[in-house]
Order: structure tokens, then sequence, then C-alpha cells
């Protein structure tokens, strides 16, 4: 396992073969976590979002009683998931930035719809792992990451949410980030990195955060835009091979 913000075995020398190359990632984690909104704030930190897409955010979140814009709403399509406020299915969302685009699969976290996320990681080059700040590494944390290693998918991004819920606190993440460094030794994950962030806020996702002078890595979008694919070598002896059965 490499160590966790440790890019450099990771990103690819060459800039504008990854602009040629589409990443499929996906979002995963325990029911709560803020996968919806975490994607969301992707969605719209990268101006990858429409002004009538926002404008309906905004009026179905004031319907709601909200303060602020509920960005969970982006990828919560379905009517049912809106109306108990999870995800169900999985929802599949297209974005690009100046350096590579992505196709990208928000995965339920209820237990019950584990088979929706297998299925939503089974063609993932990377995983984003939700980890609620409050509650660390918890049963569904274990179950993705187990998943996501019987799957061969080679990178995975723990993303500590809701860290603002804490003060920051580099204490709370520094314990997480060395259950995630067992935890991934355990289960042969080879390519991790852990990284504080806050989906309500966006700190840590697209920007770097003032409020985490404690984290030196790469924000989300960083690295995601600088994983080293096999895609991204069209001779690469070691490329993955997946077949379904």
């Amino acid at each position: 396992m490499s160590q966790p913000n440790s890019p450099a075995t990771l990103i690819s020398a060459d800039r504008a073969t990854r602009a040629r190359r589409t990443l499929r990632l996906c979002t995963a984690g325990s029911v709560d976590d803020g996968k919806s909104t975490f994607v969301g704030r992707l969605l719209h930190d990268t101006k990858n979002i429409l002004a009538d897409q926002y404008e309906a955010v905004v009026a179905s979140s004031q319907a709601r009683g909200q303060e602020n814009p509920d960005l969970s709403l982006l990828v919560d399509g379905l009517r049912a998931e809106r109306e108990q406020g999870i995800t169900i299915d999985v929802a599949y969302r297209y974005f690009a930035t100046d350096v590579r685009s992505f196709i990208l699969a928000d995965c339920p976290g209820h237990e019950q719809y584990t088979r929706n996320t297998v299925t939503g990681m089974s063609t993932a080059e990377a995983v984003v792992l939700l980890i609620d700040a409050r509650n660390g590494v918890v049963t569904q944390t274990k179950r993705h990451a187990t998943v996501a290693g019987l799957l061969g998918v080679r990178h995975v991004i723990f993303a500590v949410n809701k860290i603002d819920l804490l003060d920051y606190s580099e204490e709370a993440f520094r314990a997480i980030e060395s259950d995630v460094a067992a935890l991934a030794e355990r289960l042969g994950l080879q390519n991790t990195f852990v990284v504080p962030v806050s989906a309500l806020v966006g700190d840590n996702i697209v920007d770097s955060s003032e409020h985490t002078p404690w984290y030196e890595g790469p924000t989300v979008l960083e690295l995601l835009e600088n994983l080293n694919i096999g895609a991204d070598l069209e001779t690469d002896a070691e490329a993955d091979l997946r077949l379904p059965i």
C-alpha cells in the first residue's frame, strides 16, 4: 500500500495524455456519510451544472424548509429518493475539467442496497469512499472497501467528510487515517489516500481549505485529475482485465 497523500507513484507524467482519457469512478460509504452532497459539491464547484439546475435545487430546498441549497438533489434523481432523503439506485453523472473527463456513479449507502454499490463499483477505476468524521471507520466502510479490493479497483480515496463538525480537528483525522491504513493493509488495497473534507462547505474537494492548514496533501479533485490509470498507457502490459461472471 502506498503512503496516504503520496501521489508521486500514481501521477502520470504526461498531462496531455490524461486529458484524452476518461476516468470512471464511483462514490461509496455508509448511509448519511454525505455521498450525494459530495457529488453535488463536486459538480457545483467544477461548474458542471446549468443555472436552471441550480435554481431548481434552490427551490426544492426552500420547499423543504432548508436555508441553504441541498446540493445532494443534483444527483438524487428518483422521486422516492428525494422523498426519503436517501440514494437507492446508482446515479450516473458525466462531468469534465480542463484536465480530464469523468463518468461518476453515485452509489447507495444502505446495507440492503449493497448490491447496487457492487454494480456501480464493478466498472470503476477509482473509488471515493466517504467516512463521517464523527463516526470513523464503520461496518459499511469496511464492507465497501472489501468490495473495492475484491473487484480490483486500483485507487481508493478515503474522504473523511464533515470534518467541519469536529472543528477541523487534526487529532480526529489522524486517528481515522491510522484506522484506514490498517484496513487497507488488511485488504491489500495498493493505492490509497485519506483527505479531510466537508461536502457542505467545500473544504478540500475542489479547492484547498484554509481551515485545515495541517493537511498539505492534494484535494480530491487534484487526485482524480492526476491518477495514472491503466488506460493512460496504450501499451500498458499491466492494465486491468475484468471479466464479469
